[in-house]
Formats: C-alpha cells, structure tokens, sequence
C-alpha cells in the first residue's frame, strides 16, 4: 500500500529520532540507548530507545547497518526532515 508521509504524519518520538538521525549524521547503539553519532548543539544528551528506531527503519526513513548497531537516515528520511511529503510503501 502507498501512502504519502510528512513529517506531522510521524509520532512525536519518530519526530524526535528522525531529527537527531538527519541533524547528527546518523545513530549508533549504546547501552542506554540510540544516540547520534556526531554531536550537535540542538541535540545535546538525545536518547532514542529501540522502538522508534525500528518504526522509522520500516518505514524506509532510516537505514540499518548489517551489524544492527547503527542506523543512518535514507533520502527519504531527510527529504521529510526538510518538509517534502515522500511517497513510501507501509508494511503492515
């Protein structure tokens, strides 16, 4: 099924994981959770647990390593970061 998604469309938490994603070059796994990989001044201390991470994965706005332990933001990822509607197919 194709659906248009913006970035209202996203819970808060995906919100918040996206922009950390796009704004600090991706995320890495930690003990305490998904932090971004370079630090940026707006991000500070971000955390992002693993549910976040996985929703945006399936929705093709991040990318996961083949290790599992980071997660990159897609084209489409940060094209919703930057205001453009991206068409995506949802798995259900």
């Amino acid at each position: 099924m194709q659906t248009r998604i913006t970035l209202a469309d996203l819970p808060r938490e995906q919100q918040l994981c996206l922009t950390t994603a796009v704004r600090c070059n991706g995320l890495v796994a930690r003990k305490v959770g998904w932090v971004g990989v370079h630090f940026h001044d707006r991000e500070g201390c971000a955390v992002h647990l693993s549910g976040p991470v996985a929703a945006l994965v399936r929705r093709g706005l991040l990318q996961m390593s083949q290790a599992g332990s980071a997660a990159s933001p897609t084209d489409h990822g940060i094209a919703v970061i930057n205001g453009v509607a991206v068409a995506r197919e949802v798995l259900a």
